[in-house]
């Protein structure tokens, strides 16, 4: 099974603090759950209904509007 969480932890050596967006698609909140193991920060999840693992390929208009309205709130 994957095991990405604790090779993550393993070269974090202080957590991150700066704000993380968490993209995931059918398989729920893991992407979430891994990068909220090695932050101190926060994590804004969005998750895409109908797209496979090439989130980029598969809907680049919906992940370009979503990391757009992630840096708009993370900047102010």
């Amino acid at each position: 099974m994957l095991s990405e969480g604790d090779e993550f932890r393993a070269k974090a050596v202080v957590p991150l603090t700066m704000p993380m967006l968490a993209v995931g698609t059918y398989g729920g909140p893991f992407t979430a759950r891994t990068l909220a193991q090695i932050s101190a920060g926060p994590v804004s999840t969005i998750e895409f209904d109908g797209v496979g693992h090439h989130v980029a390929l598969e809907a680049p208009d919906r992940l370009a509007q979503a990391i757009d309205d992630f840096l708009t709130d993370v900047d102010g």
